[in-house]
């Protein structure tokens, strides 16, 4: 994967890093396989030089360069002056990261879902006199997960709108802003709270799975930071 060699400085230019990388290989002659950067079908490149590519049916040149037998950047002439593509670091690749957050978005919001269920649940049968076990009613930590959960649910929905919004309209600045601010609060405060809910997991004794749940919403919050 490459992306464009931008500074780091807030989730939403990170956001846009992950989601623009481009992913390059070669076709069935060896010749360079790029996508279309401003849409389309890919281009033929006709090698003229070592690492320098023309357009078959036009006057576009693609250029790279290697360092240590890898293509580590490249661009094409008609956007080189403000458009170079670097090879995206191992902790920005896209191509496991996006599957990785997909993975933790589907197991956050399982965990959010699970909360009001399961205190719904809980009071249904307390209402008929049943005795809730301490294994199930001594985690408090279930409450204040499941809030950081939703908050984290409602983000996550809010980015994915401003996108969209983004594509087609354009966005206000405050809204960028207060998704900024909400994001920060509720993805240190998920992985506080997924912590301790794992800790409180271990001490009141709860089965494997129970465990391994709290070992996967810690991991999820990680991946939420990174």
């Amino acid at each position: 994967k490459y992306a464009l060699p931008r500074t780091r400085t807030s989730i939403f230019v990170d956001i846009n890093n992950l989601l623009s990388q481009v992913k390059i290989g070669l076709d069935r002659q060896g010749r360079p396989l790029v996508p279309e950067l401003f849409g389309g079908p890919p281009r033929t490149w006709i090698e003229i030089a070592p690492f320098l590519w023309q357009d078959a049916f036009g006057h576009a040149r693609l250029g790279a360069v290697l360092e240590n037998g890898r293509v580590a950047r490249w661009s094409v002439n008609e956007v080189s002056p403000f458009m170079v593509y670097d090879r995206a670091p191992w902790h920005r690749d896209a191509g496991w990261l996006v599957p990785t957050s997909l993975a933790a978005i589907i197991i956050v919001l399982i965990a959010a879902l699970a909360w009001p269920i399961g205190a719904v649940t809980q009071r249904y049968w307390r209402a008929r006199g049943a005795v809730i076990s301490p294994q199930a009613n001594a985690l408090g930590s279930d409450r204040l997960f499941g809030l950081f959960a939703w908050l984290v649910v409602g983000v996550t929905g809010g980015w994915a709108l401003l996108l969209a919004m983004l594509e087609s309209e354009g966005a206000a600045d405050w809204s960028i802003w207060l998704l900024e601010i909400a994001g920060t609060i509720s993805f240190f405060g998920l992985l506080a709270a997924a912590s301790w809910k794992l800790t409180r997991t271990w001490q009141a004794g709860r089965g494997w799975f129970a465990k391994l749940w709290g070992v996967l919403l810690v991991g999820a919050a990680c991946v939420f930071l990174w």
